[in-house]
């Protein structure tokens, strides 16, 4: 099932692809590490920062807010 929406082409909160998996499809197809961290860091809510978004930040920026989401950290 794809959580992809035919009208816009955006993924929904649904999405639970893995950042480094989107990272890598971009970096697989020319992108610089800095493109490609931006894009995906973009493509989960997350503006752009000079220099682009390492996957392990942004994977940490995901589970952070799943803690919060989940009650288990005062916001």
């Amino acid at each position: 099932m794809s959580t992809t929406t035919r009208r816009t082409g955006r993924r929904t909160a649904g999405d639970r692809r893995p950042a480094r998996a989107t990272y890598r499809l971009l970096a697989l197809r020319g992108l610089t590490p800095a493109e490609a961290g931006n894009l995906t860091a973009l493509s989960l809510g997350l503006g752009p920062i000079e220099g682009g978004w390492t996957v392990r930040e942004i994977e940490r920026l995901r589970f952070l807010h799943y803690l919060v989401r989940a009650g288990r950290v005062v916001r």
